[in-house]
């Protein structure tokens, strides 16, 4: 079968694809096929050259014949030369086309022969001896050096030519014998003692060629575009004879692989070949597959991690060491990806909750783009975020790299995302200015330590409330490194291309595309207003003058109406004093000018403050107005904490030093 809306045959022959007549689009790679209509019959030949096919190709067993020139070499009675041919063939533009070694052979005939078979590059060369000084001895069908001698030829040879010569110019045998011949024959030739003078009278013989699809075996065609076995119920098989690939429709079914539809059933095991087919077909998924996951891995940095991973192991580092789950684990703990897992979406991908095989249960990252930049980077990112050992952020427990995009696996957070609490509708009212409080001190805390606690500083670059998360215990836990970059010592700053959550974005960083720690601390005063207000960072639903939460937020602190922005339960929770400083401190946080912000270990500093100004009313009671207004507002009179092994701050004393406890 040709491909449908082309040429199926020139003169009488068929012509299948992969082979084809004029437009690419009729013929596989270069299988092209012309035909000379100038003649009568037409005759077909291969690609643009002078050898005819004479007959139909043959698709099953991926041969085709095609007429070559012979040689010959014709003396007179005196010895003297008067017919010579030394043909030279070549296959053309068609490299994935070869002469069968186990289909021809190299045959020379003639009583005073010595014949050459080599190709153009002179790589190699085979050859045989015929002679014969009387006709009694030479016997018809064999070829074994009296009067006709044959050889086999190598694997994969394109092109040829044949040289001839004589010991004795054939002034022995001239009478039977004044000529010798020497062609690359198909084996179905059988040589007879008449052919000494007959022969002479021929120009071209049959010679039989291999084809293969490409240079590549198999396995790595299937894995690529243009994989030319298109039919479902097709095989692939290598070639025998140099590089390439065959089709053929699978037991059962005939037709043309090469084409979609192209095998029809033929027979009575269709359920044999059913079942057959599909083991084949998981056989061949199943090693496809294992090596796409082979692949991805190393791409992915995988070495590298194990690397690591073991030189911490040996070092005796066993705590910090993540661990690296294959990508079927991850599927039986999703339930393949179930729509029913997904625990969130956003712009860098898709959170699935998952159960591991011991119970545990973990938020699994699915991200929807690869990071481009350097593997070791990303590597080195991944162990230092699975090394951070802080109550107040998200742990990182390992990763998957048999995926296209690595997959990471996080402790899972069953109390969602902290705006959930204060956004969503019914749960508004359901932190009180206590827990607020709290929940923004830990996140204080937890970006703090991140900031200046670690030998290599993280700034996080996406601080909102989505991204803090509660567990069990309402305990804050900062989440999604998704765009958190490491920042070395000789930086004070990072350039990059503007990445963050609209209505989060710090000012400074939008115009110079500078992102510092002091970003962090903006996106971090929204969630503070947050907290206060109850409103979301940016509302589309609402007017232009309120969608902004920020612009509406400074608009009431420069006219003196916060009360009006507040949320109900805030307001009626806490004291004015208080609620003032809180909002004096989210104020200072998204001051346009970043050297005017304070650090986050100063805020993280400032809400313990508030917070136990909140759980400890007594102490305004107690203490002079003088001594308790800083109480509110400067973190230096309280008594400086110590940090803990895990990052925890714990603090001695909340009360100015001047007072005794």
């Amino acid at each position: 079968m040709a491909r449908p809306g082309c040429r199926s045959e020139c003169g009488g022959v068929q012509i299948p694809y992969p082979f084809g007549f004029g437009n690419s689009s009729c013929f596989l790679d270069d299988f092209e096929i012309t035909c000379n209509e100038t003649t009568n019959p037409p005759k077909p030949f291969l690609g643009r050259g002078n050898l005819e096919l004479p007959v139909d190709i043959d698709l099953v067993n991926g041969l085709l014949q095609v007429n070559h020139f012979i040689a010959y070499d014709c003396y007179d009675k005196q010895g003297t030369k008067v017919h010579h041919n030394e043909p030279r063939i070549n296959l053309g533009s068609m490299k994935s086309v070869r002469f069968s070694d186990s289909h021809n052979k190299f045959v020379a005939f003639g009583c005073d022969t010595l014949a050459y078979l080599t190709d153009k590059k002179d790589t190699f060369w085979t050859g045989c001896v015929s002679y014969c000084n009387n006709m009694s001895l030479v016997t018809n069908g064999t070829c074994s050096g009296i009067g006709c001698c044959e050889t086999r030829i190598p694997k994969g040879v394109r092109d040829f030519r044949v040289e001839l010569t004589s010991f004795r110019n054939h002034t022995n045998c001239w009478k039977f014998s004044p000529c010798s011949y020497a062609l690359l024959a198909d084996s179905s030739f059988s040589f007879n003692a008449s052919d000494f003078l007959t022969f002479k009278n021929v120009t071209m013989m049959p010679v039989t060629l291999e084809w293969a699809v490409g240079n590549k075996t198999c396995e790595e065609a299937w894995e690529e575009e243009g994989f030319a076995c298109v039919d479902v119920h097709s095989e692939c098989y290598k070639s025998t004879n140099g590089p390439g690939y065959r089709c053929n429709c699978s037991r059962g079914y005939q037709g043309n692989p090469y084409l979609e539809g192209g095998c029809e059933g033929a027979g009575s095991g269709f359920l044999f070949l059913c079942a057959s087919l599909s083991w084949l077909y998981w056989i061949l998924s199943k090693r496809r597959l294992i090596k796409l996951k082979e692949k991805f891995f190393q791409q992915n940095g995988g070495l590298l991690l194990q690397h690591h991973i073991s030189s911490s192991s040996d070092d005796g580092r066993n705590d910090s060491i993540m661990r690296i789950y294959t990508s079927e684990e991850l599927q039986r703990a999703t339930n393949d990806y179930d729509d029913d897992c997904i625990i969130g979406q956003g712009g860098f991908g898709t959170v699935y909750k998952g159960t591991l095989s011991d119970q545990r249960v973990v938020a699994i990252k699915k991200s929807k783009i690869a990071a481009k930049g350097e593997i070791e980077q990303f590597i080195n990112e991944v162990l230092l975020l699975s090394s951070i050992n802080h109550k107040n952020v998200v742990k990182l427990l390992g990763c998957c790299l048999e995926t296209q995009v690595p997959l990471l696996v996080f402790e899972f957070m069953s109390n969602g995302t902290l705006s959930h609490h204060i956004h969503d509708q019914g749960r508004r009212d359901s932190l009180s200015l206590e827990n607020r409080l709290r929940i923004a001190a830990e996140a204080a805390e937890a970006l703090a330590y991140l900031h200046s606690s670690l030998s290599t500083p993280i700034i996080h670059r996406d601080v909102k409330s989505t991204n803090i998360l509660l567990d069990d215990s309402y305990t804050a836990k900062v989440s999604d490194f998704g765009t958190s970059r490491l920042v070395p010592f000789d930086r004070n700053c990072l350039t990059s291309l503007v990445r963050g959550t609209i209505g989060y974005l710090d000012p400074e960083y939008f115009q110079s595309g500078q992102f510092t720690d002091k970003s962090d601390v903006y996106s971090f005063g929204v969630v503070l207003i947050e907290l206060l207000t109850g409103e979301k960072a940016l509302s589309m639903n609402k007017s232009e003058e309120h969608r902004s939460l920020v612009k509406r937020f400074i608009s009431c602190m420069n006219e003196g109406r916060l009360c009006e922005i507040l949320d109900g339960r805030v307001r009626r929770e806490g004291s004015m004093e208080q609620l003032m400083a809180v909002a004096e401190l989210a104020e200072r946080c998204l001051r346009l000018n970043g050297d005017e912000r304070p650090t986050m270990r100063e805020v993280a500093t400032e809400l313990q403050g508030m917070r136990m100004f909140t759980e400890h009313p007594w102490v305004g009671e107690e203490i002079e107005p003088l001594l308790a207004e800083p109480l509110l507002s400067e973190p230096a009179f309280y008594g400086v904490g110590h940090t803990t092994s895990d990052g925890d701050s714990s603090y001695s004393g909340l009360v100015p030093f001047n007072i005794t406890r």
